[in-house]
């Protein structure tokens, strides 16, 4: 990105404020509304919106600041506003006939908006309170809520005055962030990204400001895709402005004070006991706490000091020298080797303590801190430390650990070299199985190579051939096909002889896999209560931050049952639990799964964000599911009508292997909706039959309900409408029910079931089934010649479409002229409003070209046109 683009940066997540205001101005009683909240949240931003609003209405708006200089001289922030010879011993009458002597004041119509009133003086906050005590005009002021001013007895007065309203204004949530981000950038945000500015900036609106400008200047926005994402998350700083202002306020606290904030920008967070040995006295923290530079942590019996926000601490360790760095550090070792290091977080801290500090530390150092980086999911950190190891204590334990860092950041070269070496290296079964593990897992989802996998998997079986081990590699082969689909069967029997005694991480793995299998085969309810419980259990593990890789089957359960709100919910948490525990690919899978709700309920826009925001992270560390992905993305854009998009995406899909089953569907989706698209009616009936067929043959109820119902709504119900029945009584839930009774209704063209399927749908999330029931209950209505059940039909459908992206289905065409038509004579009209000639859709659709001409003439007669090239208009249908 540019460096030099001009940014805009919108007033944002600031309604419930703006509209506090619009309120105050009404309100006869009220004369005085206090804007306020912690330095930086953007008090003064609103005030002056509020202010332009007020001046659009007509108001006599007065401004004054508080400064720290102008505290010096009383009255100094009013000066501007008083008369040059105003009375001082009565200010306020003086001031009082100086704004009614202007010719622009208005009765009942005149503000004072006075910025920073902790910094006025005594005299000036008297004159204030003698202005709100006459009510002649309104009182906006700002004030900070994280200073002592609060218990200045002049401004307490202010705060206690009858006729004041406090308007407390918050930090930003994410989603403000996230549509701020979205504002600033002309584009859609990286859900990762938006969670990093949330954080780096704790919701603060000028750090929030200042961090992003800071991307900017480093040039950390790249737009690889559709979606905005920082090349480096942790490259992003504070601008010299926000250092600046960061170091005037650390310049106003005392020396004793500095060097508690010293000590916690060096060492993080320390626990209040270790507080008071180092520095003798904790009240130190209570008047840092109300500068709101520290804050204090309370969790259970634990009370914790850190900093109120990290860009303090880069602030303030790039002004420690480091001779003062190295003794803080060592000495912070030092104590903590004292008391044992027994925390989990101790050995890596000690670690990046004394690398700070001198440079380098203990090989076991190294290891245990690498095991502890983990265990966090931290795995750039665990090569970071494993890279300072000298070759000869690079164990296969040391180089099993650095292949699977390698894994989850996306290096399957990097990992098949570690790795590799660690399998020829190994002399024990226990090292022999986790090389192979690893490399088994490396090479299926890394590499994206299912053949060579599995023949890596036959080579461990012949080395690995007792119990405990064998189970093992059943769990392993059982999540492969789980996920190739075409086995599910088989994938539960296999994992189902993972016991919760072995390895928890084995025993996790192999439950998400197994309730992805029984939702593959239409057994939602089992898949549920699998996942639920291993969730909860999972997170109540030592591997609690990779609990949320239970949702992705639950998500899918739920979604195939009809469940689409609870579903995204419930995704949603657990992608937040992800950006939280920095574990990426239950992240790239949460996206995953929003992005298949949304493709369901018919949202193709929404579900475009979230393959996108899934894309970056597939194309690293899972090649495989990517090509799904695109595949995804290309499905939407035809749903959309963007068939250059959808081309594109589909063709570089194919640039990665194809290994899911579910990857296969959604490019089957692709393929179908492309060629629907074009008006090839046929050839995406063909697509779909196909992969029903084979979703058939390997029992994957769930998907064959799905694709089996994009075939009736492409204009041959009648085909599936009994299958479909079949499979509502093979799958749980009400979904697949009431997909058999919408193409039933379809066939029998039955407005009455049309529209309780409508209604069902809409319930359950599915709008754009709804929005079709309902579209094609219209059309039946109004051939039958029932025009008032047909404009009820119609509105209800527009309604639902409204909340499909503006999606475009055949049944769906249907604008104020194509609910004439026939469905012979739609699917007719759309393929000849693309330029497919007679000819070409006769051989479609296997009938002559008498039969098409013919066709198109009762066309021209319901819409009114004359030719060919009207059709497009007419039918609302864009080329």
């Amino acid at each position: 990105m540019e460096n030099s683009r001009q940014i805009f940066w919108p007033l944002t997540g600031r309604s419930a404020e703006i509209g506090r205001f619009t309120s105050f101005l009404r309100e006869s009683k009220s004369c005085v509304l206090f804007f306020t909240g912690p330095s930086g949240v953007g008090k003064t931003r609103i005030a002056e919106e509020c202010l332009a609003l007020a001046e659009r209405g007509g108001w006599e708006v007065l401004q004054a600041a508080a400064t720290s200089i102008a505290t010096e001289i009383p009255l100094g922030a009013l000066l501007s506003i008083l008369p040059v010879d105003f009375d001082t011993n009565d200010p306020v009458t003086s001031l009082r006939a100086e704004l009614k002597a202007r010719s622009s004041y208005r009765e009942d119509k005149t503000l004072l908006f006075v910025d920073d009133v902790h910094l006025l003086d005594s005299a000036t906050l008297h004159l204030l309170h003698e202005l709100a005590n006459a009510k002649d005009f309104k009182l906006v002021m700002t004030i900070r809520s994280d200073v002592s001013a609060f218990t200045h007895k002049d401004v307490s007065m202010l705060l206690e005055h009858p006729a004041a309203t406090i308007c407390r204004v918050e930090e930003f949530t994410e989603a403000d962030v996230e549509v701020l981000l979205s504002a600033v950038l002309e584009g859609p945000v990286h859900q990762r990204a938006v969670n990093w500015f949330h954080k780096s900036s704790d919701g603060n609106a000028l750090f929030l400001q200042e961090v992003v400008l800071d991307a900017f200047a480093r040039d950390q926005f790249v737009k690889p895709g559709r979606i905005w994402e920082l090349r480096e998350q942790d490259a992003a700083g504070a601008t010299p402005r926000l250092k600046d202002l960061l170091r005037r306020r650390l310049a106003e606290v005392a020396s004793d004070e500095k060097r508690l904030l010293e000590y916690l920008a060096l060492c993080g967070e320390t626990s209040v006991v270790d507080v008071a040995e180092e520095f003798g006295d904790v009240r130190l923290l209570d008047s840092l706490e109300a500068a709101g530079l520290v804050r204090v942590l309370r969790r259970h019996r634990r009370a914790a000091a850190r900093l109120t926000h990290p860009l303090y601490a880069e602030t303030i360790q790039n002004t420690v020298p480091f001779s003062v760095r190295s003794e803080i550090l060592l000495r912070r070792v030092a104590r903590v080797r004292r008391y044992g290091a027994r925390r989990k977080g101790d050995a890596l801290s000690i670690a990046g303590w004394e690398i700070a500090a001198t440079g380098t530390t203990a090989p076991s150092n190294l290891v245990t801190a690498a095991h502890i980086a983990r265990y966090g999911h931290d795995c750039a950190q665990v090569i970071n430390l494993l890279r300072r190891l000298p070759e000869e204590e690079q164990s296969v334990q040391i180089l099993c650990l650095l292949g699977e860092a390698y894994v989850e950041l996306g290096q399957p070269g990097e990992a098949e070299q570690a790795l590799s070496t660690a399998i020829d290296r190994a002399l024990t079964d226990d090292e022999r199985f986790t090389s192979y593990a690893l490399g088994i897992t490396n090479m299926f989802w890394g590499v994206g190579n299912f053949e060579e996998s599995f023949e890596l998997l036959t080579a461990a079986r012949g080395q690995l051939d007792s119990e405990p081990y064998r189970r093992e590699l059943d769990a392993l082969e059982g999540g492969m096909r789980a996920f190739l689909g075409t086995e599910n069967e088989l994938a539960i029997r296999l994992l189902s002889s993972v016991s919760v005694e072995g390895d928890k991480r084995s025993y996790f793995t192999s439950k998400m896999f197994e309730g992805c299998s029984y939702a593959n085969l239409g057994q939602f309810d089992k898949a549920i209560a699998i996942a639920e419980g291993a969730f909860a259990a999972h997170r109540e593990s030592e591997h609690s931050q990779a609990a949320s890789i239970q949702l992705i089957p639950l998500g899918l359960a739920l979604m195939y049952r009809g469940e689409l709100h609870k579903a995204r919910e419930i995704v949603g948490d657990g992608l937040k639990r992800s950006f939280h525990d920095k574990a990426i690919i239950p992240e790239m899978w949460m996206c995953y799964i929003l992005g298949w709700c949304s493709w369901v309920s018919g949202q193709p826009t929404t579900s475009s964000y979230w393959y996108e925001t899934a894309l970056s992270s597939a194309q690293l560390h899972h090649p495989s599911v990517a090509r799904g992905i695109l595949a995804g993305i290309s499905a939407n854009a035809a749903l959309l009508g963007d068939q250059a998009t959808a081309e594109e995406r589909l063709a570089e899909a194919q640039n990665f292997p194809r290994i899911g089953a579910l990857e296969g569907d959604l490019e089957t989706f692709a393929q179908a909706w492309c060629a629907a698209n074009l008006g090839k009616s046929e050839e995406a009936l063909e697509v779909l039959r196909n992969a029903a067929a084979r979703a058939s043959e390997t029992g994957r109820h769930a998907a064959e309900s799905l694709l089996l119902t994009d075939i009736a709504r492409l204009g041959a119900p009648q085909e599936v409408s009994g299958r479909l029945a079949e499979l509502a009584s093979l799958c749980d839930g009400p979904l697949a029910a009431v997909r058999a009774r919408f193409a039933s209704a379809l066939a029998s063209e039955d407005t009455k079931i049309l529209e309780q399927v409508g209604h069902e749908f809409q319930g359950m999330g599915v709008m754009i089934l709804a929005a079709e029931a309902f579209s094609t209950a219209a059309t039946l209505s109004l051939r039958r010649g029932r025009r008032a059940s047909a404009a009820s039909y119609r509105d209800q459908s527009i309604a639902l479409r409204a909340q499909c992206d503006n999606a475009r289905t055949p049944l769906l065409t249907s604008g104020r002229h194509v609910e004439l038509l026939t469905a012979r004579e739609t699917q007719i009209a759309v393929a000849a409003a693309t330029g497919r000639s007679s000819k070409e859709i006769a051989n479609d659709m296997a009938v002559s070209v008498r039969t098409v001409d013919n066709h198109l003439a009762r066309v021209y007669e319901k819409l009114g046109i004359k030719r060919r090239t009207e059709l497009a208009a007419a039918l609302g249908h864009q080329n």
